[in-house]
């Protein structure tokens, strides 16, 4: 591993931890990294599934003579859905009200939502949204 992304891998166990502890949506979901998805085509029309992956950090020295670093981690929670937008629709919300009031977490300077974009494609009946997310942390 190398030590300029531990705070990358910090804060993406972080979320998937964050996301699986307190996601309440009324049935189970399948929460992965993305990376450990072994097969090409991984869609499953009989399950709903949240994939998670890192796509970012920027490092940046501060105090005297640079001794302090701050790492800023992008991270993107890919979330996919069949059948039903209102369903699909709940967990986006759920998941957003998880990031929110949890805007402080140990270990890190803090968590924010940054984005949110859906790519639903009505017409294969297939439901995908992507809400992306930046920890903050403090010499990892």
């Amino acid at each position: 591993m190398n030590s300029e992304n531990l705070g990358m891998y910090a804060a993406l166990d972080d979320l998937v931890q964050l996301i699986k502890d307190e996601l309440s949506v009324g049935y189970d979901i399948q929460i992965d990294k993305i990376w450990e998805e072994k097969s090409v085509g991984f869609v499953d029309d009989r399950r709903d599934r949240i994939l998670i992956y890192p796509k970012n950090e920027r490092i940046q020295p501060f105090g005297l003579y640079g001794c302090d670093w701050l790492h800023t981690t992008d991270l993107a929670i890919e979330i996919r859905s069949f059948g039903d937008e209102l369903k699909l629709s709940a967990i986006v919300n759920n998941i957003s009200k998880v990031i929110k009031s949890n805007i402080r977490r140990p270990n890190f300077v803090d968590i924010m939502m940054t984005g949110s974009l859906t790519e639903n494609d009505k017409m294969r009946n297939m439901f995908k949204h992507i809400i992306n997310v930046t920890y903050r942390k403090h010499n990892p």
